[in-house]
């Protein structure tokens, strides 16, 4: 268990995102994985939690994707240097991002900007996300956003 290979994972989770390859990225999660959207409001003096999946949600939210309404163009996004801390079966990683968007006539902006907060459980040499805390700073990404940031 290397940093270097947790690193390779935490990149492999938001490349399957940027790709769409939602069933790789659910392959990546473990059977009881929770996935939470959060941000601090200002107005309310507390968090407020956008979006919270657990697994079977998730899958059902990839399912009826066609169905939505959805920006046109592709995502991007851009991690940091992560922050590890490790036990022997359990790690938690922290990893700042910039999520772009490049829209179909090529101009790309800044879509949001935040921290992952994740928690990895390892068995055999083998990763599996057991939760994913996204912790945006942005509070406006406008609509049309319905995958996982």
């Amino acid at each position: 268990m290397s940093h270097d290979q947790i690193r390779n994972f935490i990149a492999d989770t938001c490349n399957s995102l940027d790709k769409c390859n939602f069933n790789n990225f659910l392959k990546m999660c473990s059977k009881e994985f929770k996935y939470t959207i959060s941000i601090y409001s200002p107005d309310l003096l507390k968090d407020m939690v956008w979006l919270e999946h657990d697994i079977n949600g998730l899958k059902t939210l990839f399912e009826e994707l066609p169905e939505h309404l959805q920006r046109k163009g592709k995502l991007l996004r851009h991690l940091s240097f992560p922050f590890i801390e490790s036990t022997e079966d359990n790690i938690k990683v922290s990893t700042s991002f910039c999520l772009y968007n490049t829209e179909l006539d090529g101009k790309s902006s800044i879509l949001c900007v935040g921290h992952y907060n994740d928690e990895i459980s390892v068995s055999e040499n083998y990763y599996l996300l057991e939760e994913r805390i996204v912790y945006l700073d942005t509070r406006d990404i406008g609509v049309g956003l319905h995958v996982p940031i």
